[in-house]
């Protein structure tokens, strides 16, 4: 890296119009971690070339890694200024105004990136997480699917299919969806204990308790999760354990 960083110096100096060499000094400064200088090296990549995409690409990335929306989301209009049908800004326009908490523009911006890329898993998820914000089941299950249907092993969709379930109270069908999920995750305690919950709806207390306690041996100092033991324990009439978890 120490290499390649002096001779990107070295051309600057040569030649200091050279965004692409501005741009690819940027990323050695994010391994690095010194994500200051990585931002000014992309600023003056745009700068010397507006029309210069992968420097808002990666200069939005990065603002979005710091939690920056709506400075990243500035970005990525400039970058579809330049170039309309460019997905990846939309996708990334996208999830920068779902987490902004923006439904309404996220659907809209990762609906078109999808138009122009359908095999954004990122954009069919958390458009996805916006259908099932607005209560539209049949729309978030379409989405999780066409997730699946490019990567199977996509535990993530698998997870998100339990809760659109277990929302609707369907607890038999979460729980498909759950233990899938926590297959391809078995050590993730997130997943075993809403596998746990769906058991202890579905009346599968014995199975509940199993899932739970696989969960607490990941992460014993979960308050949510004793409480879930504890409800489980006094709904198989162990008094002594639940009052222990409460």
């Amino acid at each position: 890296e120490s290499e390649a960083l002096e001779s990107f110096n070295k051309a600057l100096v040569l030649k200091k119009n050279i965004p692409e060499a501005l741009t690819s000094r940027c990323l050695l400064f994010e391994r690095q971690g010194d994500r200051q200088k990585a931002g000014l090296d992309y600023r003056k990549a745009i700068q010397i070339n507006s029309a210069y995409l992968p420097a808002f690409n990666n200069l939005g990335a990065l603002l979005m890694d710091g939690e920056n929306y709506r400075e990243a989301i500035k970005l990525f209009s400039e970058a579809l200024a330049v170039k309309q049908d460019y997905y990846y800004a939309l996708l990334n326009r996208g999830l920068s105004l779902y987490k902004l908490g923006d439904c309404t523009g996220a659907t809209a911006d990762l609906s078109r990136a999808l138009e122009l890329n359908n095999k954004l898993e990122m954009a069919y998820y958390h458009r996805a997480l916006c259908a099932r914000k607005a209560r539209n089941l049949p729309a978030a299950l379409a989405d999780l699917d066409a997730i699946l249907a490019l990567n199977p092993a996509a535990a993530l969709a698998l997870f998100e299919r339990g809760k659109a379930m277990y929302y609707i109270s369907d607890y038999s069908g979460a729980v498909q969806e759950f233990a899938r999920a926590a297959e391809l995750k078995p050590e993730d305690p997130v997943y075993l204990y809403w596998l746990s919950l769906a058991l202890y709806k579905a009346g599968n207390y014995d199975g509940a308790l199993g899932m739970a306690s696989r969960a607490a041996a990941v992460k014993p100092d979960s308050y949510q999760l004793r409480g879930l033991m504890g409800d489980i324990y006094a709904a198989l009439k162990d008094k002594e354990n639940a009052a222990a978890q409460y």
